[in-house]
């Protein structure tokens, strides 16, 4: 049985044009002669398909893609309670939440994770203070650094309490907008 680590390699080094269809096949055929099975990467290596180096570029963008993976996870619980609220309050419909959901995977398919709220933004559904009205029933403050422009999602966010950058250390202040990239980082 293909571990999920396996997976997500042979289809990188397979996007990547490091090696064809038909050489994967023969790497997974090598790998499950061994008892435990051999990771992809040296099956592949003793065939001859893949050096080092191959090996090494192909595990930081599989590991850039994990560590996503597992960020979607963590996140997917709180975005779902976001696409709740937000069905509840009459903003989006059922329909409008797959739709932005749908986006968001493969968004980090991409290694690029925007939080659910700024998807309907793009898309038009929500206007900016409804994003932040919905965030609020969450207890959550959409800030930024006016100093290195980075934007953060604040957990239990408190109107008395200061916070700071996590990149530069500036006070943090609250966001009139989305910045042009992604929110960099959550505060809690």
């Amino acid at each position: 049985m293909l571990r999920e680590e396996d997976v997500i390699f042979g289809k990188i080094a397979l996007e990547l044009n490091l090696v064809t269809p038909e050489q994967l096949e023969e790497g997974l055929s090598l790998q499950e002669r061994y008892f435990p099975p051999l990771v992809l990467g040296e099956a592949l290596r003793r065939k001859g398909f893949l050096n080092r180096k191959q090996i090494t570029l192909v595990l930081s963008v599989q590991q850039r893609r994990l560590s996503c993976r597992e960020i979607s996870r963590r996140h997917h619980q709180e975005e779902l309670k976001f696409g709740s609220l937000a069905i509840h309050r009459g903003l989006v419909t059922p329909a409008q939440l797959e739709q932005a959901l749908r986006i968001q995977q493969e968004q980090m398919e991409r290694d690029r994770y925007f939080h659910l709220g700024r998807v309907f933004f793009k898309l038009g559904i929500l206007s900016f203070r409804e994003v932040r009205s919905v965030l609020a029933l969450q207890r959550k403050s959409l800030m930024s650094c006016p100093q290195c422009r980075n934007q953060f999602n604040v957990v239990g966010y408190r109107k008395s309490r200061h916070y700071r950058c996590t990149n530069c250390g500036t006070h943090l202040v609250t966001s009139r907008r989305f910045s042009d990239d992604y929110i960099n980082d959550t505060i809690t």
